[in-house]
Parts: C-alpha cells; structure tokens; sequence
C-alpha cells in the first residue's frame, strides 16, 4: 500500500482541515483499527 500526500490550498495559501472519524465500539474489525492506526500516524496524533 502506499500512501500519497496532497497539499490543499487556496489563492496559495495551505488550506486546513479538521476531519473526525467515527464508528460503533461493537462494530469494531482489525481492518477497521488497522484505519484508525494507519489515520493517527499520517497525522501525527
């Protein structure tokens, strides 16, 4: 898997986000952690 990063901006200033994610504790899966993981580390949490 490789991942690719891709800046956002607007009138050439960098563009800002705060994105959440959210699923049912008794729906959790390894795929699903494995995301969650794979989310914390690409953005430094």
């Amino acid at each position: 898997m490789s991942v690719s990063r891709l800046p956002l901006c607007r009138n050439g200033q960098k563009v800002f986000k705060n994105c959440c994610l959210f699923w049912k504790k008794e729906n959790t899966t390894r795929m699903i952690e494995a995301f969650a993981d794979l989310l914390k580390e690409q953005f430094g949490l």
